[in-house]
């Protein structure tokens, strides 16, 4: 078997290191924390609550979208902020459940 340093001489690029393996298995934890943290954010009644919500939403989005090398979709607000509205637990004019 050859050492780290036989393996380099050898080949123009260099072999996996266990910090590289932990670094992706971080990275990919990370990623898969932020669907989870995005699917509570961006549920009805929490992002168009208000706009620091929106704003919070549309933030987690961006690294969402940075994480996996696409365009981000951000959310537009609705007609009306669930903080202003007359109905507790009534879906949002404009909202996603609606």
């Amino acid at each position: 078997m050859k050492t780290n340093d036989e393996y380099i001489e050898g080949s123009h690029c260099s072999p996996p290191t266990v910090s590289g393996q932990i670094e992706h298995v971080v990275m990919t934890q990370a990623i898969s924390d932020l669907e989870d943290l995005l699917k509570i954010q961006c549920g009805d009644g929490n992002w168009n609550y208000d706009p620091y919500m929106q704003g919070m939403a549309n933030g987690m989005i961006l690294a969402m979208s940075l994480f996996k090398g696409v365009a981000p979709e951000f959310l537009d607000a609705p007609e009306v902020w669930g903080k202003d509205s007359p109905y507790v637990g009534a879906p949002v004019e404009g909202s996603v459940a609606s």
